[in-house]
């Protein structure tokens, strides 16, 4: 596939997602039909994000001043890293199949804290501005 069609079909995906977690967010309830919907656009990432939110391994890190990230501990022990407006991820899966293979659109850390702030269920963490800006600063990009 293009670059460019990928581009577009990533942005579609995205878009389509972006209205089902909509009717997620408003409900805060998962039905059946919302969770088939997320399995037909993620696929195979569905079930270890789900899993992921089941463990509650997605945490909001908060600074004293407001500003915030979200991480997410890994199957493996690691935790992931997501800056606020950005759907990246420094996870090995994320450069796997969504930037090498271009196979997804998405990884399941991704879709965990996505879904998570879809039904409101993050916990939120408060760190000092010098822990926070460490995390920051140890962020692999």
């Amino acid at each position: 596939m293009a670059s460019g069609e990928c581009v577009r079909k990533n942005k579609d995906l995205i878009n389509a997602l972006q209205i089902v977690l909509d009717g997620i967010s408003m409900s805060k309830l998962m039905c059946d039909e919302s969770l088939s919907n997320i399995f037909q656009l993620c696929g195979d990432m569905t079930v270890p994000a789900l899993a992921i939110i089941d463990q509650k391994h997605v945490h909001k890190i908060v600074s004293p001043d407001g500003r915030y990230v979200f991480q997410v501990q890994g199957a493996n022990g690691n935790r992931y890293t997501r800056l606020t407006e950005e759907l990246y991820c420094n996870c090995l899966s994320f450069k796997n199949y969504v930037i090498l293979k271009q196979s997804s659109f998405l990884c399941k850390h991704i879709l965990a804290i996505l879904i998570s702030l879809a039904l409101d269920n993050v916990p939120v963490e408060q760190f000092k501005d010098n822990e926070y800006l460490d995390m920051l600063l140890s962020y692999d990009y």
